[in-house]
């Protein structure tokens, strides 16, 4: 989880999100408290909250398809 979470705390420190959703197959290994409270003591920024996308591993096909609708729709 160090690589994981020293990529966060990159992001973090730049764009200082109220929240960071992880999505896809590697969410669900991740104990996403654990991660959290590491970022967390390591970021200069306020605090952020770690959370698992909802729709697990179609997150990516459902922002594709919302894309391609906002595209068609105009």
């Amino acid at each position: 989880h160090n690589d994981l979470a020293d990529g966060i705390i990159g992001l973090a420190n730049i764009f200082d999100p109220d929240c960071i959703v992880l999505s896809g197959s590697m969410a669900e290994f991740v104990d996403t408290k654990k991660v959290e409270n590491q970022v967390n003591t390591q970021i200069v920024t306020t605090p952020t909250k770690i959370v698992k996308a909802q729709a697990g591993n179609y997150s990516g096909m459902i922002g594709a398809a919302l894309l391609a609708l906002e595209a068609l729709n105009g």
